[in-house]
């Protein structure tokens, strides 16, 4: 009887070990920001819009040394960005993604420095910077930086799914030691459109560098499809300054040439600015498009302001 009792106690312990061992470490992150947008040539209704965020995240250690975190987000009250991560340490990261999140191209689509928007944004559907992996859940995703030091690399793969083509992306982002301030990225890949009947092969090239107060940066993007007419050009620059720790103002400018004579250029120009005072930021931007989606219509040449409440807990 006193042995069984041992026993028992022994497997508890072991138990109770082993729990602790793998004990997870629970975090919770959001924000909530309220919106007014403002501008000519589109319907906006009155302008004023909210949104919420809410990331669940639960991480704990493997026996190996590797680390195995799970995500869950709230957009709105609704399910996004569901993410399993395995951190292997120098081997890297793996990580299957639930819902879109876009891969290398689509993450590097503008990495112009800006205070509130992109030169673009903020006046309706525009040609897009680039043309990234399409929004599919299921796909899977490897980062490394420790292969080269200063060295990001990544490598993204959706698989195929009704509705949407398969993607592989691949992105590096590189900051020599030698160098500093300065960041040079690629992000290129093959992406299928939905019914896989064509590929758009996109291509990404930026640089930014950070000096004092200052950051400029200049990047170029080409896209090149199979479908007729879906050839385009991307060029943007832009430069940003901070006032103080608080405060930063920022002008930006794009350009789109799109492969056909019957569509306009499309051109962009904006200012922004950006205060930030703890957990809360208040940012505003006004934004001049020209040929929006490369449309000759006078109703294509349009202006476009934000106003954005940001908290952050």
């Amino acid at each position: 009887m006193n042995k069984l009792k041992k026993v028992g106690l022994t497997a508890l312990g072991t138990a109770l070990v082993s729990s602790t061992a793998m004990a997870a470490e629970f975090t919770v992150t959001g924000g909530a920001n309220l919106v007014f947008d403002g501008g000519d040539n589109r319907d906006i209704g009155n302008g004023w819009s909210t949104s919420d965020t809410l990331t669940f995240s639960a991480s704990a250690d493997l026996d190996n040394g590797w680390t195995v975190t799970g995500t869950q987000g709230l957009v709105n009250g609704g399910s996004d960005g569901r993410t399993t991560a395995i951190d292997m340490g120098d081997m890297g990261t793996l990580t299957f993604e639930a819902n879109d999140s876009g891969g290398p191209v689509e993450s590097t689509d503008d990495m112009m420095p800006h205070a509130n928007e992109e030169s673009w944004s903020e006046v309706g559907t525009v040609t897009a910077a680039a043309h990234g992996a399409g929004d599919a859940a299921g796909s899977f995703r490897y980062t490394n930086s420790t292969i080269v030091d200063g060295l990001t690399f990544t490598a993204f793969h959706q698989p195929s799914s009704a509705g949407t083509g398969s993607s592989e992306e691949y992105g590096f982002a590189y900051s020599p030691e030698q160098f500093e301030g300065l960041t040079i990225g690629y992000a290129f890949g093959d992406n299928e459109d939905a019914g896989e009947a064509a590929t758009i092969e996109s291509e990404n090239i930026y640089a930014t560098f950070a000096y004092e107060n200052v950051t400029v940066g200049y990047q170029t993007n080409e896209t090149d499809s199979e479908v007729a007419g879906g050839d385009s050009e991307f060029m943007a620059y832009g430069v940003s300054y901070a006032i103080t720790e608080d405060l930063s103002i920022s002008l930006n400018h794009s350009e789109v040439e799109h492969d056909t004579a019957a569509e306009e250029d499309q051109e962009a120009t904006a200012i922004g600015v950006s205060f930030t005072s703890g957990g809360v930021t208040v940012a505003a931007s006004h934004h001049n498009v020209d040929g929006v989606a490369g449309s000759t219509a006078d109703s294509a040449d349009r202006t476009g302001y934000e106003i954005v409440f940001s908290f952050a807990f």
